[in-house]
This record gives structure tokens, C-alpha cells and sequence, in this order.
């Protein structure tokens, strides 16, 4: 009977083939250690890195509108200005 044997990196090295930092890795849950040691020590198969790196990068989410216009968008408000061109969010007051 054949065994495979599989080739294991710790976290560091897997973070550094994937060009993220060992916190991203940990906290991204997209690759799962294969192993862990009895201190914890997190092993990646070098397999599954190499996969990973193949893939395309994911395309850029595209912004949302929201869902309401803001205060200034409303129906009805308008921003005017008079006659010295100021926009009138002054209060009144007369500024030079």
C-alpha cells in the first residue's frame, strides 16, 4: 500500500507564499491548517497554497448607492445663492 506523504509549511512561511501577513491567515478562515501541533503550531499543505496562488484574483466589489438620498438630495431643498454669489449656509450672518 502506497502512503502519500504531504509537504507542510507553518504559518509564517504559508503567509508569506500567499503575500499576507500570519494574522490575515489566522483570521481569514479561507485556509484551515491542516495540521496543528500539541503547542498549537498551525501546517498548511504546500498543495493547497500553490492552488490558491493559481486562482484569479477576485474582482473588485463595486460601491452601493444607498438606498435613501441624503439631506441635501431631498425633494424640495434646494441651495441657492444671492446676489454676492455666497451659498447662504452662513446663518445669516454677514461675512466678509
Amino acid at each position: 500500500m502506497f502512503s502519500t506523504v504531504m509537504s507542510l509549511v507553518k504559518i509564517g512561511k504559508a503567509a508569506g507564499m500567499l503575500g499576507v501577513s500570519v494574522q490575515t491567515l489566522r483570521a481569514s478562515g479561507e485556509l484551515l491548517p491542516d495540521r496543528r501541533s500539541k503547542g498549537a503550531t498551525r501546517y498548511y499543505a504546500v498543495d493547497r497554497i500553490r492552488d490558491l496562488t493559481r486562482r484569479p484574483p477576485p474582482q473588485p466589489r463595486q460601491p452601493t448607492l444607498p438606498s435613501e438620498p441624503s439631506p441635501l438630495e431631498a425633494p424640495g431643498l434646494e441651495l441657492t445663492t444671492d446676489a454676492s454669489g455666497r451659498d447662504g449656509r452662513t446663518g445669516g450672518a454677514d461675512w466678509i
